[in-house]
């Protein structure tokens, strides 16, 4: 819990601030970022398979990626279900991408507050909720979510440092 408050607080001083324009700049040449398609819905970038090395990313891209998958990574373990790639959609503002990665780690921390310590040893309930992190205790999928987020947001970080000397 004291890993995972540490990888948040460092999310929220990478967003202070940070506002759509910045959010949707381009740090460098085929980068991906979330469009608008035809439904007027926000879409992210991806390819099958992601290519290596992978593009750089906007910051929007980021903060849809964080909504993503720990939307699905709760939903699997603490009970509305799981989120496909493809049905993750950016909210279409800063303030509201934030609000949602606010909102999933609110039920992340109390969904983990209220895990047992059996629970937390379970192979089976983290094959279910987080298949990739191969059959391994539920506690290492709480700690991939610290690192993950931590990974994210140090990449935010690094954007917008990029973005302000351009």
């Amino acid at each position: 819990m004291w890993q995972l408050g540490l990888a948040f607080s460092l999310f929220e001083v990478f967003v202070l601030g940070l506002d759509d324009e910045e959010a949707l700049r381009e740090p460098g040449f085929g980068a991906w970022s979330v469009r608008l398609d035809g439904s007027g819905l926000w879409r992210a970038d991806w390819t099958e398979p992601e290519p290596d090395p992978a593009p750089p990313t906007t910051v929007a891209w980021s903060l849809w990626h964080i909504g993503w998958w720990w939307s699905d990574v709760t939903g699997r373990a603490f009970g509305s279900g799981p989120v496909a790639r493809g049905q993750a959609v950016w909210p279409g503002s800063v303030a509201a991408a934030v609000d949602q990665i606010r909102d999933c780690h609110d039920r992340w921390r109390t969904g983990l507050a209220r895990t047992t310590p059996g629970a937390l040893a379970s192979v089976e309930w983290a094959d279910r909720c987080w298949p990739m992190v191969g059959h391994h205790p539920f506690s290492y999928v709480a700690a991939w979510v610290n690192s993950e987020l931590m990974k994210n947001a140090a990449e935010i970080g690094a954007t917008r440092r990029i973005l302000s000397v351009m």
